[in-house]
């Protein structure tokens, strides 16, 4: 997510074909998002050949928000958010808003491909921006929904307890970013196996994330709203939640987070339903296969190699690829050791 959209301006210097360019892209990421790069890279030409370095950043900011959000290219996000992010180290931009931004967007990037492996980088992108942080109550309570988000990625579960709490403390009076802090709140009540607290944060944060920009995260409450009410004892309200969290994951072209396969996984699991959640991490790696989100496959794979082993069915040609994956993770040994103990019967 971006932190505060809407912070940045747009200086009037650059002429009004310049922010034409940019209205004429931000259109287009809304129904044809590959049809925004070129604009994009338009707006960046005037903003070069202007001298305007900091404008230039500021819409390698957007171009880096297109691809992590519309086209779901996370390679390509990262590649350039990374570049963008250590220009904006550069003496030219100190005291430049952008410089906070960059680093947004590159602990987002970090966050999609592999938060284990970057970790030592998010963990110093998080410094940069609490340093350079606008003093804007939109900045400081997204930063802080990053940071949350990070403990939860990196299962650092009591780091995390501390980190949503103060994710909904700050956006108290921000419903967006209340809305989003809730989400990671639910997120860790399933982890906790607290099924009133997960029920309760469900539903509060379906009252806050309306419309269809929030469909991902909508259907990532439902599907935890589903589970607390089957492990509540509510199979009618469970199963209407459940309807309503599939239906909303369909309309969808952002992508789905891993939490949301998680809870449809426990949700079938709940009842005994292990080929329920075999076809649910099947539909995970169908999302998500190839489109740069390494630590995110990798997991997902060994998971779908336990169900199939839960589920009886043959798993061995599924462990080379789910090894070589995981190899191109930078810290690869966690998996390794959970793909290990799944196929160590097959080794003996």
């Amino acid at each position: 997510m971006s932190v505060c959209d809407g912070v940045m301006f747009t200086p009037m210097s650059l002429g009004n074909d310049f922010h034409h360019l940019l209205e004429e892209a931000a259109r287009l990421r809304d129904g044809d998002p590959q049809a925004a790069l070129p604009v994009y890279q338009q707006a960046r030409e005037v903003a070069r050949k202007a001298g305007d370095h900091v404008m230039v950043l500021q819409v390698d900011y957007y171009i880096v928000q297109t691809h992590l959000y519309d086209l779901r290219d996370y390679g390509a996000a990262v590649e350039l958010a990374v570049k963008a992010a250590l220009e904006s180290r550069k003496s030219l931009y100190d005291g430049q808003q952008i410089r906070f931004f960059t680093h947004d967007n590159l602990v987002c990037s970090y966050l999609y491909i592999d938060p284990i492996g970057y970790s030592e980088m998010i963990e110093q992108a998080f410094v940069i921006m609490d340093e350079e942080m606008p003093p804007l109550p939109d900045c400081v309570a997204g930063v802080q929904w990053d940071k949350a988000k990070f403990a939860l990625a990196c299962e650092r579960w009591d780091q995390a307890g501390k980190e949503t709490r103060l994710a909904l403390a700050l956006a108290e009076n921000q419903p967006h970013h209340f809305g989003n802090a809730l989400v990671l709140r639910a997120h860790y009540c399933f982890i906790r196996q607290e099924w009133h607290n997960l029920l309760n944060a469900t539903l509060m944060g379906q009252m806050f994330l309306l419309g269809a920009h929030y469909a991902p995260l909508l259907a990532e409450l439902l599907a935890g709203q589903a589970l607390a009410q089957r492990q509540l004892g509510r199979e009618a309200e469970a199963l209407t939640a459940y309807r309503l969290a599939t239906m909303r994951a369909g309309t969808t072209r952002r992508g789905l987070d891993a939490p949301y396969y998680d809870l449809l996984c426990a949700f079938h699991e709940a009842v005994g339903d292990a080929d329920a959640g075999l076809r649910v991490r099947q539909g995970q790696l169908n999302d998500i296969a190839g489109k740069g989100q390494l630590y995110w496959e990798a997991r997902a794979q060994v998971d779908f190699i336990r169900r199939l082993k839960q589920t009886g069915q043959p798993y061995a040609s599924a462990i080379a690829p789910a090894r070589t994956l995981i190899h191109k993770l930078r810290k690869p040994d966690a998996l390794l050791r959970q793909l290990d103990e799944i196929t160590r019967d097959d080794r003996a």
